[in-house]
Formats: C-alpha cells, structure tokens, sequence
C-alpha cells in the first residue's frame, strides 16, 4: 500500500495595499507587482539574492521582473512629489525587506584597481548621477513586517534639476521575490507650462447606433509646469475626421481654449455619437500658446467604438482598476483626515433623474480644527449636473461630517474622474479654548442622525402625559451614531452599511477620537521609526521642563483628498429590469 504526502509550502511574500501621493493615486503598475508575489520564488530570484560578486549582481539584476514606479513631472524647485506604499503581510511569515539602489548593488568593498567608471554605459552613469545627487529617496531602505501588520514606505522625488531621471531600485523580500523597480519622474523648467493627458491614446467608453444626442465623456488635461498655460484645441483635426465620416458630426469637443493655472487640471469634454458600427480613431491637436500664438502642442488620439443596440458593447479598459482599494487602507504618514469611502458609482442613470450618493469625511486629530473645500475641476459640463453638500466648511478636533453627492444630468454623459476636497488646518488655540468647550458641550446635548427612512419622522419621545407630552417613535428606523458604530464592530454589520448605504462604510479606528499615540501607531512607517521616537521619548524626559520653552504643534499635511466618480447618464443604459420602476 502506497502512501502519498503532500506538503504546503509558503514563501514570504508582501502585498502593497495602497498607493497614493499629494496628487491621488498615480498610474502605476501595483497589479503586477502583486500578483508576482504571490507567485513561486524563481531561480533567478534566488541567485541574486545569494550573489555577493558585482558581475553576478549586474548580470543577475537585468533578469529579474521590471516594473516602473512613476512620479509624474513638476516644476524644478518646486515641493518634492512624495508617493507612500502601504506595505501589507497578509501570510504567515514574519518577512524582512530591502530596497538596493545601484550603489549598494555593488560589493562593500572593492578593490582600489576597479576602475569601474570607465566600464559603465551612459545608462549606467544616468543612474549612478541621479543616486549622487540624491533624487530620489527612500525611507525606510530596510525592515520587518510581522504577520498581517502593515508599513509605510515613503518615496521621495526632489526636483533638483531639468530633465527625466531614472533610477532602478531593487525590491527584496528576504527568502522570498525580488522585482526591479525603475522610479521614473520629469522635471521642467520653472518659467515653462506643461500639457499632458493620462495617455497618448485615450479610449472612450462604447455608444450604440441610433441615440437621440451624443454622449459626453471628459478627458483630463493637466498643467504640471510652475506657470500658467494658455491652451486652445486645434478644430482642423476634428472637422476632418468627421468630413471623412460623411460629414456627419461623429465627434465634438467643448471647451475650445482656457488657460491652466500651474499644477492643476480640467477636462476636455468630447461628445461622441456614432454613425457605424465601427472603432473610430481621431488624432486630437492641442496648441500652449504664448503671447496668442502657438509654442508647443500636444498630441494625443481618441479612439471610440460604435455598436448596434442588440448586440453587448465592446470592452474598454476601465479608466480606474478594478482592485483599488474602496477607502483608505491606512492613516496616510502625517496626515490628518480621512473619507470613509472612496469611490462613488452612481452606476446607470435615466435622464432627469435625481440620484444621490454619500460618504463620511473624517477630522481624527486631537488638536486641529479642520477646513475642507470641494473642486470637482469641471468633471461635469455644467455646475448644478453635481451638487456636493457642503460643499466646503470646518469639523472640530474628533468629529466627522456627512457629504451627499445630488447627480442630475440632463444630457448623456459616461465619465470617470476625480473630485478633491482640499484641506486646510488651524490649531484649536487659535479658536479660544472656551468657545469651543461651549459648542462642544452643547453639540452633545443634540442627537444626531446618520440616515432616516421619510415615512418615520424623527420626533422626540413622549410619555403621554399632559397635553405637551413627547409621543414614542420607534428607533427600529432610525440610523443614530450609537448605532453606526456597532454595526461597524462586526462584519455583518459592515455589509449591512455597504448594502444600504450605497456602499458607505467608515475606518472603525476613525469614530473615536485618536490621541497622538494612536495616531502615530496608525501611520507608522515601521517598527524601527517607532522605537526611534519611544527611545528618544525617554531620553528627553529627563530634560528640565522649564528648559524646553513652548512646543510648536505641528500640522497635519494638507494634500487633497481625491473621490472617484463614476456614472453612466441616459435613458438607453438603464437596464429593463430597472426600467418599471421608471
């Protein structure tokens, strides 16, 4: 009788669960990266990371996986672009990690008779100038990541001088994979604008034949220069492509010209309605003037499908993928609110209709008073098709805010984009602390509710006494704070908000108030920093307290948080099963 054995065996192996910088998330390559790990450990990977000669290093470091890490482009002297990987280990492994610039690829100590810059290639000492002059810069280089914890890791692109800086990074998981990531970033000149679109080809959402009015679907177009461009579209291209379609308006663009304050965006909005069942490719010319004529141009192609009504649309590659992560995955290092969710997907929309979607924007520092203000940068055609309320306003030190999203479009439109909701903070002194006492205490004396059903008006209970007495209404109905936070305690419960609330949820570790400690813990950039700081912390109690002088609080950083949008507008998207309720 043959006995057969079976082993499980599990490497090490890491997964980034966020990504996202002061501009959102950037486009970056995330999918790959982890289904790679996720994968078997291949001999190249374990020959490298055994390798201890330079030629082996060299030799062995071209085979391993690429993957870019992009930092987009800005003016030169202008603030680094700074890009945070949340490091999660969802095995387990206890895992160590390491980055390996090109400098400590090489051996600790060669030899005196290398004379090892006279063998490189000019990539290689583009590479070994961008490390010497500190471009990039990454913190931290190396650490561990206990069994499902999670780590900061913060990237740095310094705008030093004019042009593109690559720099290929190593990135370890000890006994585990190793990928080749090159940071790639721009950097322009600080007297010049600078146009650019996500893509060299962007891809419109499918149109069947035979609809009424076109659909608009917006493009993003973005200034990354540290002045003003002046811009307008080249109609030339446009009219062509579409005297070539039998002079049938196939596709339009509104606005035709604008000037883009430095580091900033707005959309294009192109309405496409075609005339055959065919894919329709049309280059696209927009000119960056100075001084009312053209200087530079920038070049891009829309390509869009038209089908027939009976048949399923083509597939186009969504405009967000499909696996980002529907709300923060972790306090941003040094940051100071967070949105409960976000991604809104309004999904398909008839015409006229009134559909709306909400989210709960967070203030989890202890001693800042939150200013927040939504810019929806034009995403839609017209003001009132998105009502954002508030629209801008301040939330106290602990507390949260409810902000409802009203679409009502009456045109066509297929858009995906991003909303900001820029930040500002003023500390709590600045207010006078009794004043905010006052509102603190009375706002505790008021109940507060979340959501309501219309048919239960919210009322204060009665016993029944007398001809002023409160009559009793139900709280079955009713969604109160108390509530909120013991739905959220337990999965279950987490559904049942995803399911009812239009797939609002919010961070558990986001209802109380956060202490600095906790606060800290939460955005860790991993267990050394923070035994740096607990060691430090001890160090500097010994000190005199009347030698130390007043502390200057630090403010939480002011990057914009960014919501996903995304909405289907017409009549003709509406699914039949959804129709009768019309």
């Amino acid at each position: 009788m043959l006995a057969c054995q079976c082993s499980l065996v599990q490497y090490p192996y890491i997964q980034i669960a966020d990504l996202r910088t002061e501009q959102g998330r950037p486009s970056n390559e995330v999918d790959g990266i982890n289904e790679l790990y996720q994968g078997e450990v291949a001999d190249v990977e374990r020959k490298f990371q055994a390798a201890i000669g330079i030629d082996d290093k060299k030799r062995l470091v071209r085979q391993l996986k690429p993957f870019q890490l992009l930092f987009g482009t800005a003016a030169v002297e202008s603030g680094p672009t700074v890009v945070y990987l949340a490091l999660s280990n969802p095995g387990y492994l206890p895992i160590r990690f390491s980055f390996q610039t090109p400098e400590n690829l090489n051996l600790e100590n060669v030899p005196y008779w290398c004379d090892e810059k006279a063998l490189v290639d000019e990539r290689e000492a583009h590479f070994s100038w961008v490390e010497e002059h500190g471009v990039y810069d990454i913190q931290p280089r190396s650490g561990a990541i206990p069994p499902g914890d999670f780590l900061h890791v913060k990237f740095t692109y310094h705008h030093h001088s004019i042009g593109t800086h690559i720099l290929p990074v190593v990135f370890n998981v000890l006994d585990g994979r190793s990928v080749l990531l090159y940071l790639k970033g721009h950097s322009v000149a600080p007297s010049v604008g600078c146009l650019s679109v996500r893509s060299s080809v962007v891809s419109l959402q499918p149109v069947p034949l035979g609809v009424e009015q076109g659909v608009v679907q917006p493009v993003e177009l973005t200034n990354s220069g540290g002045v003003p461009a002046p811009w307008r579209v080249d109609l030339s291209t446009l009219l062509r492509h579409n005297a070539e379609n039998y002079d049938f308006e196939v596709l339009s663009v509104t606005p035709l010209e604008g000037t883009l304050p430095p580091q900033s965006s707005t959309f294009l909005h192109f309405t496409f309605r075609p005339l055959e069942a065919k894919r329709y490719a049309c280059p696209v010319r927009v000119e960056m003037l100075k001084d009312g004529h053209p200087a530079e141009e920038l070049c891009f192609e829309i390509q869009a499908d038209g089908y027939m009504p009976a048949d399923p649309p083509p597939q186009v590659e969504p405009h967000f993928p499909q696996n980002l992560p529907i709300q923060t995955y972790a306090p941003v290092p040094g940051g100071g609110a967070a949105l409960s969710i976000e991604i809104l997907d309004f999904k398909q929309v008839p015409l006229r209709a009134r559909h709306s979607q909400m989210l709960i924007l967070v203030n989890y520092t202890s001693d800042f008073v939150l200013g927040f203000r939504w810019d929806a940068h034009k995403l839609f055609r017209f003001e009132h098709e998105l009502e954002i309320e508030p629209s801008m306003g301040e939330l106290s030190p602990g507390s949260h805010c409810i902000i409802i999203f009203r679409l009502c479009c009456d045109e066509p439109i297929d858009l995906s984009g991003e909303i900001a909701c820029y930040l500002d903070w003023t500390h709590i002194s600045a207010y006078g602390q009794q004043s905010i006492t006052e509102s603190h205490e009375d706002s505790r004396e008021q109940v507060e509710y979340f959501a309501y059903h219309a048919e239960h008006i919210h009322e204060p209970t009665r016993t029944g006494r007398g001809p002023n007495a409160q009559v009793h209404i139900s709280v079955a109905n009713r969604l109160t704070v108390s509530r909120f936070r013991h739905l959220m305690s337990t999965a279950a419960g987490q559904k049942f908000l995803n399911q009812n609330l239009h797939r609002t949820s919010m961070l558990s570790s986001h209802i109380p108030i956060m202490s600095p400690r906790q606060a800290r813990q939460a955005s860790t950039m991993g267990l050394a920093m923070q035994s740096r700081e607990e060691a430090g912390t001890q160090s500097s109690s010994s000190m005199d307290e009347s030698s130390r002088g007043a502390q200057v609080p630090v403010a939480p950083t002011s990057y914009p948080l960014y919501v996903r949008v995304r909405a289907v507008v017409a009549d003709w998207a509406v699914p039949e099963d959804q129709k009768k309720d019309l």
